[in-house]
């Protein structure tokens, strides 16, 4: 004898977009019966009536049944979605992107050069009040603090006085240019955050988003990065959070995209101590 359904043993309680869905099947086989649930209706995986939350074998007489019940969400369009056991592999099953902006200093952008915001003193005769900039100051670029280039000291910052460094033989300091982009250190970047999450019917489950470290710097999200890391960069975890939103537990994960890479000496922080103040 065949698996069979019990009839009118399907009953169905709606709630809201989530539906609950009770099947009996009967078999005079307990063995036949336990192989069709165990291959169409495990604990914990989605099937054709949703999630399977309980499976119950008992008999009577000489006919063994099962009670089958199985959690379905469903979309506005009426179509069941399916979360991909989400029981059994608890890990992230959806995400999506959002672009976001960040803080970047001046000198991370390719085309950085060191006039945007460094002051500049040249070199001069004691009677020389004006100096004739050459271009080549206007596409430089240095990655240190100040330097001296053709009798021009790039400096950082702006002091009242002279620069500390001593001018050569028969020639002073002269104050000549303000930084080409004055006041201006960092810049405000567009980049990308992925939001991977899922929900699970038990807090366990949903523990795989507070396992992975904050500040820590990965290739790619769990799910991927859509394409967005395709010419290279890096992903840091931002943020992670486990809560319950009455029914079940969503996990949740929140990644931050670098082209290039997150400077290593900042990411992962190491903190020895946590002191107040500084």
């Amino acid at each position: 004898m065949s698996v069979n359904i019990k009839y009118k043993s399907e009953t169905v309680n709606s709630e809201s977009a989530r539906k609950i869905i009770n099947r009996t099947y009967y078999s005079f086989d307990y063995s036949e019966l336990e192989s069709f649930i165990a291959e169409n209706f495990p604990e914990g995986k989605d099937s054709e009536i949703g999630e399977i939350v309980r499976v119950r074998f008992y008999r009577e007489g000489v006919i063994w049944y099962c009670d089958v019940q199985g959690e379905a969400d469903f979309d506005s369009a009426g179509l069941q979605i399916n979360y991909g056991n989400r029981r059994e592999h608890p890990e992230p099953q959806k995400h999506t992107l959002r672009t976001v902006t960040i803080s970047l200093p001046l000198r991370v952008l390719d085309n950085y050069r060191t006039c945007w915001d460094h002051h500049l003193w040249a070199e001069v005769p004691f009677t020389t009040d004006h100096v004739l900039l050459p271009e080549e100051i206007y596409t430089s670029f240095t990655e240190e603090n100040s330097f001296y280039h053709n009798n021009i000291l790039f400096v950082w910052t702006l002091s009242d006085h002279a620069p500390a460094q001593a001018a050569s033989s028969g020639k002073r300091w002269l104050y000549v240019r303000t930084p080409v982009k004055h006041g201006i250190k960092h810049i405000t970047y567009h980049t990308y955050q992925i939001t991977e999450f899922g929900e699970y019917n038990t807090e366990s489950a949903a523990t795989w988003a507070v396992q992975k470290a904050l500040n820590e710097v990965f290739t790619k999200p769990l799910l991927g990065d859509m394409g967005v890391g395709n010419k290279g960069g890096q992903w840091k975890l931002d943020d992670a959070q486990i809560r319950n939103n009455g029914k079940k537990w969503v996990a949740e994960c929140v990644w931050t995209y670098m082209p290039g890479k997150w400077d290593p000496d900042l990411y992962p922080p190491q903190i020895n101590r946590i002191k107040i103040g500084y």
